[in-house]
C-alpha cells in the first residue's frame, strides 16, 4: 500500500481504519506497522502515532544499487557452476515468461519472473549472498511490477540476455546483464513514481489518532 501510493508519504491512519481496510485484526496490523518502522517504511512519533515516511528517488536508487550489486555478483557464480538441467529449467522460466507477457496474465508474469530469478540466485550456491539480497527485495512487494509501464518487455530482454551468459559460462557478461537488468527496472519504477506524483506529501490534513 505504501510503495503503490495508497498511503501517500507523510500521511497518517488509524489503526482501527487499516485493519478494516485490509481485513483483519488490530493486532496483526500494529506488528506490521512495527516492523515497516524497523525496516524504515514507517515513522512512529512519541504519542504513538505512525506516519508513512516520505521516500526519496535516492532513497530508491540506494535499494536496487544494492540489489544490483548482489544480483551480479549472483549472476557471476551461477555461470560458473549452473548445469544443464539448470539452463533447460530457466530457459522453461523465460518461456513461460514471454508466453504470460503476450497473453497479458499479469500473475503469471510476475510468478514466471520471481521463478526465473530465483533459479539463477539458487545456482549461484551462495546463501548468505542470497540472504542479504532478500533483505532489500522486501521493499519490493508481490504483484507489484506489472503495475509499472514497460516493465515487461524490458524484463524479456533482460531475462534473454542473461540466459545467453549463463548458457555461455560468461561470467563478467552475466555479472554485467544482472546489473544492467536491476538498474532498467529502478529506472523504469523512478520513472513510473515521478508520473504519478509518488513523491509529493498529501496537502490535506490526515487523522493520527492511534488506540
Amino acid at each position: 500500500m505504501i510503495l503503490v501510493g495508497e498511503l501517500a508519504p507523510g500521511s497518517r491512519a488509524t489503526q482501527d481504519e487499516l485493519a478494516q481496510r485490509l481485513g483483519v485484526s488490530t493486532m496483526p496490523v500494529r506488528k506490521a506497522l512495527l516492523q515497516l518502522a524497523a525496516e524504515g517504511l514507517i515513522e512512529v512519533s512519541p504519542r504513538r502515532s505512525f506516519r508513512v515516511v516520505q521516500t526519496t528517488p535516492d532513497d530508491i536508487r540506494d535499494v536496487y544499487w544494492i540489489q544490483a550489486r548482489i544480483a551480479g555478483q549472483l549472476a557471476h557464480r551461477a555461470a560458473r557452476l549452473v548445469d544443464g538441467a539448470g539452463l533447460a529449467e530457466l530457459a522453461e522460466a523465460h518461456d513461460a515468461f514471454c508466453a504470460a507477457g503476450a497473453a497479458g496474465r499479469a500473475a503469471d508474469l510476475e510468478a514466471a519472473n520471481w521463478r526465473f530469478h530465483r533459479l539463477v540466485n539458487r545456482a549461484a550456491a551462495s546463501p548468505k549472498l542470497l540472504l542479504t539480497l532478500r533483505t532489500t527485495l522486501r521493499f519490493i512487494p508481490d504483484d507489484f511490477y506489472c503495475l509499472v509501464p514497460d516493465w515487461a518487455p524490458a524484463s524479456e530482454r533482460g531475462h534473454r540476455r542473461l540466459l545467453d551468459a549463463l548458457a555461455a559460462h560468461d561470467a563478467d557478461e552475466a555479472r554485467a546483464a544482472a546489473e544492467d537488468h536491476v538498474r532498467e527496472a529502478a529506472d523504469l519504477l523512478l520513472s513510473s513514481f515521478s508520473s504519478q506524483g509518488f513523491w509529493q506529501a498529501p496537502t490535506a490534513p490526515v487523522l493520527e489518532v492511534w488506540r
